[in-house]
């Protein structure tokens, strides 16, 4: 229950910026004809029936989900409305507030969701009994009226005119009106039939029953009557002249006298918002065609612009992230010489991804400094924060904050932590008192890499490229489990940790060069299908190992030897010229 609690949220939700739009053009389009502007009420109709959308570029909808369905379960719940200044405010009180607590029986989260679908469910029930009751009293109202002519009957309980029925629609007429209001009133209701609109008010009301909840519904719900009131008359008076217009005015006024009961049943359609009707009607005139077609545009450009969801990274676009990495910015990292820890003073830097955000950092914190205010970010907690990078894990072009810390007093361990500034989301690497988290840049491929230790130890644990994956933090597939390598291979991980962890799904190039005679080194990279410029500082950089440390590197991939390009290179510290590649 609570999952389709939560996807009829999300569609509400989605269907409000569908419903705003259509509010607005309906104000900048007053002299447009109405039956265009309920044609957009349709469109809203559509949103909230349409289980899928298709997605497009020109979407304007923020996100097509704003409340993932792994917020009940994920240890840090968090909304994602496509708007970084709301997910800003609200996701550090979600995560805070509502996280599962270790060892708690209840996750929040589950509560609220059950709670709320069970609020949902009963406010469903109260509109069905309201519309049972509003139906059930009207029909005991005109359970003695008498045939007029056709489907027209007349009633002496009723005071003004109205349509009842949905397969088989009748005409109502109060007694007491004169026959010439009833020539224009039977006009009037033969109209509403011929548009078929005895269907849509009351799909309508089923729609608002469902999603009752959603305030801006409401308020389309209203529009939507009115709307349909002023296209009946306008295809009624279009061919009037004045002296009919007037008349067919003043059977309005006098139709609208004890409307309620009418007005609030929703498979009843009555005379509503006779005032603006009438002032409509007098000052009809035909829309000129460039209106018509402005109308028109407008229509469409709201149906491409919020009938479909914006593009979302595909599967096969995430596969490709993964596997080719996303760009690196390194802002500082005191790990490569800790001597160097300005332990009394911050840095600060700009990125052009967020132009007016100024990222801080002190020792012991992180903030980000708006013109509003200064939003200290959530997790940073630990001393000292070690390094910082900006890297999009996520796939959705804007970077994370990626960080190493130390935590704790006592039990002292060290986490990573990445802060997705856009969507104001944190994500966390530890385990307190068993491993140790550190966050690297591997000069080799140019990618933020995690080291798995034991804790307070160098056991090395696992190494691999930090990735984001089933909406958390982790590190990729691509690692090297102690308990599976030998004492040698694990003393060459802690030696020589650049060559473990590396992207092979390309394959591997070992390259080779001569020291001294018959003394070969290798050095190991991630295949590329560009030549390196052989004084690059990526082979510059590479550490000699002897044949037999490569061999046993190279075990701990699972790659086929095909897939490994043996390249000779002339070393520029090396004295001799012209490599074999033995």
């Amino acid at each position: 229950m609570e999952t389709i609690f939560l996807r009829i949220l999300n569609i509400s939700i989605t269907a409000g910026w569908i419903t705003l739009a259509v509010i607005v053009v309906r104000f900048l389009l007053k002299k447009a004809p109405k039956w265009i502007i309920v044609i957009m009420w349709g469109l809203v109709g559509a949103r909230l029936v349409c289980p899928f959308s298709l997605e497009s570029a020109f979407s304007l909808i923020p996100s097509a989900q704003p409340v993932p369905n792994d917020i009940l379960y994920t240890d840090t719940p968090a909304i994602h409305s496509g708007i970084a200044a709301l997910n800003s405010a609200v996701n550090p009180i979600i995560s805070e507030s509502l996280a599962p607590s270790v060892g708690a029986s209840v996750n929040p989260m589950q509560v609220i969701a059950f709670v709320a679908s069970i609020i949902w469910i009963v406010g469903i029930a109260v509109m069905l009994v309201y519309t049972v009751i509003s139906y059930v009293r009207i029909y005991k109202k005109v359970i003695e009226a008498v045939t007029y002519k056709d489907n027209i009957l007349i009633c002496d309980h009723v005071d003004t005119p109205f349509i009842l029925g949905i397969i088989r629609p009748r005409i109502y007429l109060p007694s007491a009106m004169s026959e010439q209001d009833m020539e224009y009133v039977i006009a009037h209701e033969k109209a509403h039939l011929k548009r078929h609109d005895h269907w849509w008010k009351p799909l309508g009301f089923l729609l608002l029953t469902i999603y009752w909840f959603n305030p801006v519904l409401w308020i389309a719900y209203i529009l939507l009557c009115r709307d349909i009131e002023l296209a009946c008359d306008q295809k009624v008076i279009r061919d009037m002249g004045t002296e009919n217009k007037k008349s067919y005015s003043n059977a309005l006024i006098n139709c609208s006298v004890s409307r309620r009961t009418i007005a609030a049943c929703p498979l009843a359609f009555g005379e509503v918002g006779v005032k603006v009707r009438v002032k409509s009607v007098l000052n009809y005139k035909k829309p000129a065609f460039w209106i018509i077609v402005i109308a028109v545009i407008s229509c469409i450009i709201v149906a491409i612009c919020f009938l479909t969801n914006p593009k979302t990274v595909g599967s096969a676009e995430k596969n490709s992230t993964t596997e080719q990495g996303a760009l690196v910015t390194k802002w500082f990292d005191y790990l490569e010489a800790p001597d160097e820890m300005n332990w009394d003073g911050g840095l600060e830097i700009n990125i052009p991804e967020f132009p007016n955000v100024t990222f801080r950092w002190y020792p012991e914190k992180m903030e980000a400094i708006t013109e509003k205010e200064i939003i200290p970010l959530p997790l940073y907690t630990g001393m000292p924060i070690w390094n910082a990078y900006f890297c999009d894990l996520t796939g959705d072009g804007l970077p994370e904050l990626c960080s190493s810390l130390s935590f704790g007093s006592g039990i002292i361990d060290e986490r990573i932590i990445i802060y997705d500034y856009a969507n104001g989301v944190s994500y966390e690497l530890e385990d307190r008192g068993t491993f140790d988290y550190i966050l690297r840049l591997n000069d080799s491929d140019g990618q933020l890499y995690v080291d798995k230790k034991s804790y307070n130890s160098n056991e090395l644990v696992a190494s691999g490229r930090l990735v984001y994956e089933d909406n958390c933090i982790q590190i990729e597939s691509v690692e090297a489990n102690v308990m599976k390598l030998s004492a040698q291979q694990r003393q060459l991980m802690d030696k020589y940790p650049e060559y473990f962890g590396l992207d092979a799904s390309n394959g591997l190039d070992v390259y080779v060069w001569e020291m001294a005679e018959d003394c070969y080194y290798f050095g190991l990279l991630p295949h590329t299908e560009e030549q390196r410029d052989w004084l690059s500082t990526e082979l510059l950089n590479l550490q000699g190992v002897d044949v037999d440390k490569m061999r046993q590197i190279l075990s701990t991939y699972n790659i086929d030897e095909n897939d490994i390009n043996i390249i000779p290179w002339q070393n520029p510290i090396s004295s001799y010229i012209g490599v074999s590649g033995k």
